[in-house]
């Protein structure tokens, strides 16, 4: 690999991570168990949780509506999933998620990310 190109690509993943850490968007990384691993610093400042709190968390331990479970399973066999959530904040209040999600590979392992934006 040509030395520009490997520059290019590190600037380019470092422009993305700051456009999505600045985003105002809900982005959540799960693996296969529902677990988090990572979270947008937007969706913690909606949520009211550190990243910490979060990252201790499981998607059914924020996600609040009864399917939420089985929407993560058909979204792990789909590959993909779109759909409206609701999401449990640190001091109870419930806010709505719309989102899209879909799997993809980190460190070798799969990881599941949704993206969404409040209703």
């Amino acid at each position: 690999m040509e030395r520009g190109s490997s520059t290019h690509a590190a600037k380019r993943s470092a422009l993305l991570q700051q456009a999505v850490e600045a985003a105002p968007m809900l982005i959540f990384v799960a693996d296969e168990s529902m677990s988090y691993v990572s979270v947008s610093e937007y969706a913690c400042d909606v949520l009211g949780y550190t990243e910490k709190e979060i990252l201790g968390m499981k998607v059914t331990d924020v996600a609040t509506q009864p399917t939420a479970g089985i929407d993560y399973r058909r979204m792990v066999e789909a590959g993909w999933l779109v759909g409206i959530a609701r999401l449990r904040c640190k001091d109870g209040a419930e806010v709505t998620m719309r989102y899209r999600a879909g799997e993809t590979e980190v460190n070798g392992s799969p990881a599941y990310v949704a993206v969404g934006w409040l209703e």
